[in-house]
């Protein structure tokens, strides 16, 4: 049976996903924008996740082979309602639960953690070998 300790440790790497997958998204649309890469990070470092993936999104579809699918556009949108309902909603919602059924409802709450956080590190090690494969081309 998981700990809540675990809990912790799994909802922290969790959102480090989410961080590392939105600064990639920023730096690969700041490299394919061309001209001055520090000047377009600097432009699109206030933007939301959300927009910054249609952005790069509407990019990239312009390539003849996009670096990311249909399937990883659909993961990356959805993103920033995972990344927020961990960061204002996961724990209360077992916290605040009667005693009898706190511990069942904990139990779920790691079970949904575990499937959003086995998603985003996938997409984290996509996002991050199509970033390192993007700037090793233009090297």
């Amino acid at each position: 049976m998981p700990q809540e300790k675990d809990f912790h440790v799994m909802l922290g790497e969790t959102i480090k996903y989410c961080q590392c997958i939105e600064h990639d998204i920023k730096m690969i649309y700041a490299g394919m924008r061309g001209g001055d890469i520090r000047a377009n990070m600097i432009s699109i470092e206030r933007e939301t996740l959300g927009s910054a993936v249609t952005l790069l999104k509407e990019m990239d579809n312009q390539r003849s082979r996009p670096y990311f699918s249909y399937s990883d556009y659909g993961t990356l949108f959805g993103i920033t309602r995972i990344r927020n309902y961990w960061a204002h909603q996961g724990y209360v919602d077992y916290i605040y639960q009667p005693r009898e059924t706190v511990g069942r409802k904990f139990e779920l709450q790691f079970q949904k953690l575990t499937a959003d956080h086995d998603q985003m590190k996938k997409m984290h090690e996509i996002t991050e070998n199509v970033r390192l494969e993007f700037f090793k081309s233009k090297a």
